[in-house]
C-alpha cells in the first residue's frame, strides 16, 4: 500500500473527505480518534520553545534535495 500527503483548502475538506468515503478509500476515518499523548505534547512545546531561526530552512532552498 502507497501513501499519499495532499494540501486541501479548509473550505473543501469536508467534500474532500466524502469524495474519498464515496469511491471506497477511506473506511472508517475520525479524527476524534487521534490521540497524542502529554508527554508527546511536552516534547513538541518544548521543541517549539527552544527553536531559533538558523534550525529552520527555507522549502524553496530544500526541496529539491529529497530523494524519493
Amino acid at each position: 500500500m502507497k501513501q499519499v500527503t495532499i494540501n486541501v483548502p479548509d473550505n473543501k475538506y469536508g467534500f474532500f473527505l466524502e469524495l474519498l468515503k464515496s469511491i471506497g478509500f477511506i473506511g472508517k476515518f475520525n479524527e476524534e480518534n487521534i490521540v497524542i499523548s502529554e508527554q508527546e505534547k511536552k516534547i513538541i512545546r518544548q521543541r517549539i520553545k527552544n527553536a531559533k531561526p538558523h534550525n529552520f530552512k527555507k522549502w524553496d532552498d530544500i526541496k529539491d534535495s529529497f530523494v524519493l
